[in-house]
């Protein structure tokens, strides 16, 4: 199934991660959880749509300098919970000056940097992942919950193939959901936003397109998380459990909340 895309104002790449099929018969319920880029560029129409949603917590991956360039500000009328959870690989302002300054950063060694970060969430980020997933666990049934970075592409795209994995949905889907991006997070239109966003860069100094392999997904970018996985855990099952200290009883108690069975 194609996931739900929700068309914004402020954010193009936001997506219910709800409907997909778990291996067990069951599917992902539908308006509990969602993924999304920044929502520093929400307007009211945005918020209320949101509001209609039943979102009560927001989970930040942002670092953050992000978070506090870029503020995320729900009217105060909405009581929404913000969680920072600060990633710090997979900022795109964190490596803008290094590839545009450096004339060896052609188009592969911009994507092997892409799967180095990639593993990094594995690798030096397991806390705030076990983190999120003990989040969602204290959702209540009636309130939704969001999680994002600044493009909702690598930091939420980990985020979200960790969920689903505990959700026991497969690993096709999980990549299909990570694709999604590419339909509605496009490096052209992304380019003209840095341009705009990032005033303090003397653009006539540099070639913007270099940045475009970090604006894209790719396949081998969520591998390379998956295979740093498999290097050291076996498998995503032992590295949820070992890793991120999420126990067989709270797995038990992420698939009884958030999967449903099917019509």
């Amino acid at each position: 199934m194609k996931q739900q895309h929700i068309p914004l104002h402020g954010t193009p790449n936001l997506r219910d991660l709800g409907g997909y099929n778990s291996r067990c018969g069951r599917s992902v319920a539908k308006n509990r959880i969602f993924r999304s880029g920044t929502l520093a560029y929400l307007n009211e129409k945005d918020w209320s749509t949101l509001e209609n949603l039943n979102l009560g917590v927001i989970c930040d991956f942002r670092r953050e300098d992000e978070q506090i360039r870029e503020p995320t500000k729900p009217p105060a009328a909405l009581p929404i919970k913000i969680i920072s959870l600060s990633v710090g690989a997979g900022s795109h302002t964190d490596y803008l000056q290094y590839v545009l300054g450096s004339e060896s950063e052609d188009s592969e060694s911009v994507r092997q940097m892409m799967r180095s970060i990639n593993r990094d969430f594995v690798l030096k980020h397991s806390d705030i992942y076990s983190q999120f997933l003990k989040q969602i666990l204290t959702l209540k049934n009636e309130t939704s919950l969001l999680f994002h970075c600044a493009a909702g592409k690598d930091r939420t795209g980990f985020g979200a193939a960790l969920f689903l994995s505990c959700l026991n949905v497969d690993r096709k889907t999980i990549h299909h959901d990570y694709l999604l991006t590419a339909e509605y997070f496009v490096p052209a239109v992304e380019l003209v936003n840095i341009q705009q966003r990032a005033t303090h860069v003397d653009w006539n100094k540099y070639k913007i397109k270099r940045l475009t392999p970090m604006l894209e997904v790719h396949p081998d970018y969520l591998d390379s998380a998956f295979a740093a996985i498999e290097e050291q855990w076996g498998n995503t099952e032992t590295y949820i459990r070992e890793a991120l200290k999420i126990t067989d009883d709270e797995i038990a108690q992420l698939q009884n909340k958030f999967l449903v069975h099917n019509d």
